[in-house]
This record gives structure tokens, sequence and C-alpha cells, in this order.
């Protein structure tokens, strides 16, 4: 547990998520035959055109409550609410 509450900190005190980096990685893959990149590591949920293909973040469960649903109509983002 230690080290994921130490690397929510770290996410937690950047001012502005930049998810760039990863949407340009994802055009690459689509580019290469991939329908979509699922990531989420950086913690911003979000679902992007890359390309040919989607970025997907599910985001986090530890602020946002956000994951990521795949069926017949495609991705959906999705968060909880209490």
């Amino acid at each position: 547990m230690g080290t994921s509450k130490a690397s929510r900190s770290y996410t937690d005190g950047r001012e502005k998520i930049d998810s760039s980096d990863y949407i340009e990685f994802a055009r690459k893959k689509t580019s290469d035959g991939y329908d979509a990149v699922v990531m989420g590591h950086v913690h911003k949920p979000e679902i992007v055109e890359a390309g040919s293909g989607l970025y997907v973040n599910c985001g986090d469960f530890f602020r946002n409550f956000s994951y990521v649903t795949l069926d017949n109509n495609g991705f959906q983002l999705n968060s909880l609410t209490f």
C-alpha cells in the first residue's frame, strides 16, 4: 500500500496532467492497426480520438472514482457517485 499511496500523493501534487505524450503513443499504435490503447497511469479519465482509434484512460478510483467499460457500443467512461 505504501507505494500506491506515495504514487498517488506525487500525482495529486501536479498542477495539470498533460496526457499529450500518451495520446501520441496511442496514435502510433492505432496506425499499427490497434483499435484502442487503454491506460490508467496519469489518473486523468478521458476517451480521446487518436489517429484511427482511441486513447482511453480509466482515470483513478481514489479521487474521481472513475472506470471504463467496453460493450457492443464501445468504450464508456463511468464514475461512481456516493
